[in-house]
C-alpha cells in the first residue's frame, strides 16, 4: 500500500499546461517515465437508453475521451506513480512507496522552483 500525495499551486490556481508541468518533473525527478493515454469512462444507464434515439451513434462517436499523462519514477529507495490531466494543471496526483521520507528532497525542490505544495493524504 503507497502513500498518497497531491501537488498544487500553493495561490490554489492552476499550475500551467501538461507540458509545462511534465517538464517541471522530469527537471525535479530526472528519468521519470511519462505517457499519455485516452480512455473512456463508462455510460450511464440513461446515456445508454439514449443511444436508441436517432443520431445517438454520431454523438458517442464523436465524444472525446478523457486524456491524461501517467507516470513512473523511482529515487532512492522509493518509488513514485504520477498521474495528471492533459490541459490546464490543477492537481497532480501521486502514490509514494518505499521509504517515502526520501521524497521530501525533491518535493522541497518543487516547491523552491514552482512555488508548489504536496499535501499527504
Amino acid at each position: 500500500m503507497g502513500l498518497d500525495a497531491t501537488i498544487r499551486a500553493a495561490d490554489g490556481q492552476a499550475m500551467g499546461d501538461s507540458r509545462a508541468v511534465e517538464s517541471v518533473l522530469a527537471t525535479v525527478f530526472p528519468g521519470i517515465r511519462l505517457k499519455r493515454s485516452t480512455y473512456f469512462r463508462r455510460q450511464t444507464i440513461w446515456e445508454a437508453l439514449g443511444n436508441y434515439f436517432p443520431g445517438a451513434l454520431e454523438r458517442l462517436l464523436n465524444r472525446p475521451g478523457v486524456a491524461g499523462h501517467f507516470g513512473d519514477f523511482e529515487g532512492d529507495d522509493f518509488s513514485a506513480q504520477f498521474s495528471f490531466p492533459v490541459g490546464d494543471v490543477r492537481q497532480v496526483d501521486v502514490i509514494l512507496y518505499g521509504t517515502t521520507v526520501n521524497a521530501r528532497p525533491r518535493f522541497e525542490e518543487l516547491a523552491r522552483l514552482k512555488g508548489w505544495t504536496v499535501k499527504y493524504d
